[in-house]
This record gives C-alpha cells, structure tokens and sequence, in this order.
C-alpha cells in the first residue's frame, strides 16, 4: 500500500489544483493553473461562465505536470477523486454536452432568487438550510427559463464542478448528497434531493443525477480521455464532495461539537453537530458532514482570501515580484506592528455572516488622522486586515455557538493562511483558545485523497482512512497578555462594524 499513489484534482474558487498525495496522507506534489471566467460582453458584469474545454485542457496538463513533480508513474495511481468549490456548476443535455459552466460568484439570477424568497424564504430555508436563493441553482435555472428557453429546454443534468469532473474521466453522471445541499436542491434532514424545491420552482425532477456515497466507486477512466491524461484507462474514480466538507476530513475532524476554519477564497466556520439546527434568523447555513448522523452549521467569514489578494496586489501590482511572492511580505511587515496597528481597524471582506439580508456593504479602513500626527504605513494596513480576518472569525464562532446552543470543542485550521505566521500569533489570542493549524495548507486535496484512497480500498472504510492520513497539526497556545488586549481591541471593532452597517443602510 505504501507504493500506491492517489490523484486529487481540486477546483477552487480562483485555481485548479492537481495533486499527489502517498497511500499515508503526504503530499507529494501539487500542480496549479488559473482559472479563467468569462464575462459575456453583451450581458451584465454578474454574469461569470467558465470555459469547459479550457478548464479540462489545465485538468490534464496539470495531471501531468503533478505526476512529473512527484517522479511517479501512472501505475502507481491507486484512484483518482476529486472536490470543487461549492456552488460552482455545469448543465449537460442529454447527450453529455455542457450547456453552461458557471462558477459560485455567477451572480446572474438576482431576480428569480429575490422572487424565489420573496415567497418561498422561510420554506426554502428549511428545507436546504441555505438562502439567499439567488446563489443557488434553482434559481439559476429559472434565469435560463426566463431568458434562454431554448437552452433551458435542452438541460438534462446538472452536476457539480467536481461531479462534472468525475463525468469527463469516467462518462458516468453522478452526484453526492453533500454536493446537492450546497446547490440549493436537497433536502439537509433528509439527506435527498428534495422534489419540493424543485416544485416550488416550478422546475423538472429529474435534473439531478443518481447520488452516491463519497469515497465510494463512481467509474473507471475511460480509454477515451487516458492519453490526454497521460493515464492508463481503468484506473478507478471515486465520488468526491465538496471542497469546506473535504477540508474538515482533512483535518481530521468527525466530532460532535469540533470545528474547522478552512481558509482559502472565503473562510468557512464549520461545527460539526448531532442534528441539524436551524438559525431562526436564516443568517448561517446547515449542511452535512459526509459521516451518516453529523451535520453542519456554518458561519462563514466571506473574502477573506479574496481581500488578501486585493491588499497584494494594490501594494505590488501583479504577484508583487519585487517582495517575493507578496503574501509572504505582508506577513512579515505585520509581525513588526503592535496589536491593534496603532488604533488601524480593517473592513475589508471579511465579517460576520448574514445572509437574512442582502445589501451593499461599506468597508475600508479606518485610520487615526491627521497623518501629520501619526505614523501609519503599509504595514499597519497589513496587520489590521489579518486582524479583521481574526475578529471575523471570532464573531462567527460566537454566532455558531448562540445557534447550536453548544460550546465549540475544539477548533483546527486548515487553507492557505495556516501560511501566516503572524496570524497564528494573533488568532488564539482573539479566541483565547488554543488553536490547532494544520501544517498542510491543502487540507481540502487531502479530504479527497482520504476519499481515493477509501473508494480505491487501501482502507476498509473513510473514518480509517481519515484516522491514517489527517493532516498533522501544531496547536497554538493563545499568549495571556496578548488575549487581554485583544479582548479589547475586538469589543471596539465589533462595535464599529455594526456601526458601518448601519451607515450602510443609509447610505443605500
């Protein structure tokens, strides 16, 4: 078993990853490429595709850029799985041809969503433990019932990005109850696909595929696609889930009460639950966790890695080449600055969620003036905006916890800013809680590669795999003196933020 090899291909929000983990969880390489929306010219900015064949051509470059990386051969490959950003879809018709591939963030169908709740909202939650409805897909499919009949009428199936994946490299359409919860088509109690969102819609019953277990067999490459691949036919496919649900297997988290921050694009906070709970508010979502008798609540942070990105490159412009790679430097001038970046507050995406109501949010940054009188630079816009990710989280957590009416057992984190040293410095201390970071940033890779190595039977079942192969984490004792200050400094900038909502609202 130790010879055997596992592929991960994990679409995310801004990149799609090829990755080679070994048979015990160790990542062995990980190729990335961009991905590249589209903007139709002749329709809205909201509106965001994505080009199908481009993305499979980066799928099988990848592949063999990562099998390259890991000096391993296409035999070694026990099972091939896949995970993809929520949300993210693609419509086939009937003979396998995409339709439309659009991303989380194809905001098109605004006015079938805001109809949709204007009706439906308190029913809709309750169902699928997710609004607003303008982001999920029944509401997207009424937009293309509304505005292209023609293509509307040909829609077959829809399928996730990661199930549409697992579709190109077997030919077999299938879903996974995860996956459906977070399109907005499921029923989160029941774990099925609800018949009656589909009717409240007024739309087909049949456009989602045949669900299956993750980690179980969902085909075999086919000998169509192996040589693109660079991949012998036959080697098995195993039913992946989605990229947060893959990230908490990653860190190894199945316990009532335990929960992940998966930091990437946005951070998700994810509780793992005994039984779905509800927010009689409907500002945080319910969802399953792939373990029969767990579910999820979640309270998640927004753009957080999406701000990040936005602070690099108005410092150094494209990738920051100057400074490295730019996020490495803007972890580093933060950890110069003193707590609270000499009275620096950050708004700037990441908050606590609400989805009860959709609004245009304000944000920046707050500085102390006149600047003849202070000293702030860039580096204190650094640090506030990790301690905007910090105070975010915390207000998120505290949300969970209200809700679920149940104290947080422990919490890991996992993503591309377990990267930042200062904010594993800072964010125990605005929790006042130890905090366990994973020392591997593709936590979300790794949950797939349990379900591979699952599926392709290296392990008698997922919980052993994720036992074997969970990301080894360091824990990170909060410092008592730091924890008091930020006590503080987070009961200010709580307060500003929903003093700034508030502007907001009159502002709109």
């Amino acid at each position: 078993m130790r010879d055997r090899l596992l592929l991960v291909i994990d679409a995310g929000s801004t990149k799609v990853k090829c990755l080679v983990f070994d048979a015990t969880g160790k990542l062995k390489s990980c190729s990335l490429k961009d991905y590249v929306y589209q903007n139709r010219t002749d329709d809205s900015s909201l509106i965001r595709e994505f080009d199908c064949a481009l993305l499979w051509k980066n799928i099988c470059e990848g592949i063999q850029s990562a099998l390259y990386s890991a000096d391993a051969r296409a035999e070694e490959i026990a099972g091939i799985s896949a995970t993809s950003q929520r949300g993210g879809v693609v419509f086939l018709d009937k003979a396998g041809k995409e339709l439309y591939a659009g991303p989380n963030t194809d905001l098109r169908a605004i006015a079938e969503g805001l109809a949709l709740d204007a009706r439906y909202r308190r029913k809709i939650h309750n169902i699928t433990g997710h609004l607003p409805s303008l982001m999920f897909v029944p509401a997207r499919l009424l937009w293309f019932k509304n505005n292209d009949l023609g293509l509307f009428e040909k829609i077959n199936t829809v399928l996730t990005i990661s199930d549409w994946i697992i579709f190109r490299l077997t030919g077999n359409r299938c879903g996974e109850i995860c996956s459906a919860i977070e399109t907005g088509l499921a029923d989160v109690r029941n774990r099925s696909v609800s018949e009656e969102i589909l009717a409240l819609a007024g739309l087909p019953s049949n456009l989602y595929p045949e669900i299956r277990p993750a980690g179980s067999l969902a085909g075999e490459v086919q000998r169509s696609v192996a040589e693109d691949l660079g991949l012998p036919a036959g080697i098995p496919v195993i039913q992946g889930a989605p990229d947060t649900i893959c990230g908490l297997l990653g860190l190894g988290l199945s316990e009532n009460g335990q929960t992940g921050i998966i930091s990437g694009w946005s951070t998700p906070v994810d509780m793992i639950i005994e039984k779905p709970v509800f927010d009689p508010e409907c500002r945080i979502w319910t969802g399953c966790h792939l373990f029969e008798g767990k579910w999820i609540l979640e309270s998640n942070c927004g753009e957080t890695g999406n701000s990040m990105n936005w602070l690099r490159e108005l410092y150094f412009g494209d990738g920051g080449k100057d400074k490295g790679n730019g996020f490495d430097y803007l972890d580093a001038i933060s950890a110069k600055v003193s707590p609270g970046a000499e009275g620096v507050m950050a708004f700037v995406g990441a908050e606590a969620m609400d989805m009860s109501r959709l609004e245009i949010r304000w944000g920046g940054f707050i500085l102390p003036i006149p600047f003849s009188a202070t000293n702030i630079r860039r580096n204190h816009l650094a640090r506030a905006t990790l301690e905007n990710v910090a105070f975010a989280v915390k207000a998120n957590c505290q949300q969970l916890e209200e809700t679920a009416g149940v104290e947080m057992t422990s919490i890991a984190m996992g993503g591309g800013l377990v990267r930042c040293n200062c904010l594993k410095q800072i964010l125990p201390a605005v929790l006042n809680r130890p905090i366990q970071f994973s020392k591997l940033a593709e936590t979300s890779g790794s949950g797939a590669a349990m379900l591979a190595a699952t599926g392709a039977g290296l392990y008698s079942n997922l919980f052993e795999a994720m036992t074997c192969m969970k990301a080894v984490t360091e824990i990170v004792e909060p410092a008592p003196v730091l924890a008091n200050e930020y006590g503080e400094l987070y009961e200010k900038w709580l307060s500003t933020f929903h003093k700034l909502k508030m502007i907001g609202r009159d502002l709109n």
